[in-house]
């Protein structure tokens, strides 16, 4: 976590005003942020990984850098989205368009994930941010 941070600072800081189009962001994976990060330990991924999330977010926010949830393997596909669906949803980020989803190509599901993302976009009325990569995780 404190690794993240100081990356979003650093980031930020050299980001020197862009914005989330023009300027850098950062990928974060959540794995990273959790040791229990899996479907099995969804209440407990939900209780103690989404505030320390959402605290990375908002501060990415203070910088106007975009923040991408990266991939995992193919059996976090929905926790991810699920942790995604709640951030766009957190009020304290209503009008900022600076979350972003990492999508995995080669990924069987990348059509209907891709289809959820627009759909959640339409209904959090925020633009998401996307980035299509090949990807290394089969499922």
């Amino acid at each position: 976590m404190v690794s993240y941070q100081q990356a979003i600072h650093a980031i930020g800081k050299a980001s020197n005003g862009r914005g989330i189009y023009e300027g850098p962001g950062i990928s974060i994976k959540l794995s990273a942020l959790h040791p229990r990060y899996s479907r099995a330990q969804y209440d407990r991924v939900m209780e103690e990984l989404y505030p320390r999330l959402k605290s990375l977010t908002l501060l990415a926010r203070q910088y106007d850098i975009g923040i991408n949830i990266d991939a995992e393997e193919a059996d976090r596909l929905e926790i991810s989205l699920d942790l995604l669906e709640k951030l766009c949803f957190e009020p304290e980020l209503a009008g900022w368009n600076g979350i972003g989803f990492v999508i995995q190509a080669y990924q069987k599901r990348c059509p209907f994930v891709i289809d959820y993302l627009i759909d959640l976009a339409t209904r959090s009325r925020r633009r998401l941010m996307i980035r299509l990569v090949k990807g290394a995780y089969w499922g």
